[in-house]
């Protein structure tokens, strides 16, 4: 019985492993349009790379690994804004880079969570020089303020991503207001100070990733959020809007 035992563990050894060692990487990209034509474009680039964080970043004993988001986007909208697009598009010509680990995390569509984040040491230095050329001075960033920015936490809950059959899905807010609204419900308060335009992190009680507040939460909410940021941006709860960019694999 024994014998037979442990034949059956050796004949598991191999499944346990590739379990453990499963890996999504290739490039899985979402496009409108045509490249030689009016379009927009997300590709990402996952790989089996092992991502090194720096000390800074705090990501304690989970391993990452490396990967790359690149955006394409050619119109004919000529806007002040597009413009503006198109001139910080310019400037990350070789990608976004970053960090993911897939986790077993599910909702209720049975996709994975994977848990991305970027690394704003590298992100930063480009908006300063974006900033400086349109601005004609330095951005106003402080050492302090950009190790609060790189905490790991507040990247984890920017973007909520999954995995399911060859496909990636990357939950965006809508705008810096939907920002600022999901990041208080994942467990981060940014407090804005619009008297002095400073701004202070707060731990709140935080929600599992990928939740939305029902209506009834909402406004159990408010009374106690006004209270709490009298004089700063938000004075207000509301849910938080996103849209769902769905990345199939190339």
């Amino acid at each position: 019985m024994r014998l037979k035992k442990a034949l059956l563990f050796t004949t598991l050894i191999p499944s346990l492993v590739a379990c453990n060692t499963s890996s999504i990487a290739g490039t899985y990209g979402f496009q409108l349009g045509k490249e030689s034509s009016t379009h927009f474009g997300v590709y990402l680039k996952l790989t089996d790379k092992e991502y090194v964080p720096t000390e800074e970043q705090n990501l304690g004993d989970e391993k990452f690994k490396q990967f790359n988001m690149t955006v394409t986007a050619k119109t004919g909208d000529k806007s002040e804004m597009m413009n503006d697009i198109d001139r910080i598009l310019a400037h990350f010509t070789d990608g976004l880079p970053g960090y993911y680990r897939l986790t077993d995390e599910k909702n209720r569509e049975q996709e994975r969570r994977i848990k991305v984040g970027f690394d704003f040491n590298q992100i930063i230095p480009v908006i300063q020089q974006i900033y400086k050329e349109e601005e004609g001075e330095d951005f106003p960033i402080s050492e302090d303020d950009l190790n609060q920015i790189n905490d790991a936490k507040i990247i984890h809950s920017l973007l909520y991503v999954t995995y399911k059959d060859d496909k990636v899905n990357i939950y965006i807010p809508v705008s810096f207001t939907d920002v600022y609204y999901q990041l208080y419900w994942y467990g981060t308060d940014v407090k804005i100070d619009i008297a002095n335009f400073d701004f202070e992190i707060v731990d709140v009680e935080p929600h599992p990733l990928g939740s939305h507040p029902t209506k009834e939460e909402v406004e159990a909410m408010q009374e106690q959020f006004k209270a709490d940021h009298e004089g700063c941006m938000y004075t207000t709860y509301r849910d938080f809007n996103q849209v769902t960019l769905g990345l199939i694999k190339k």
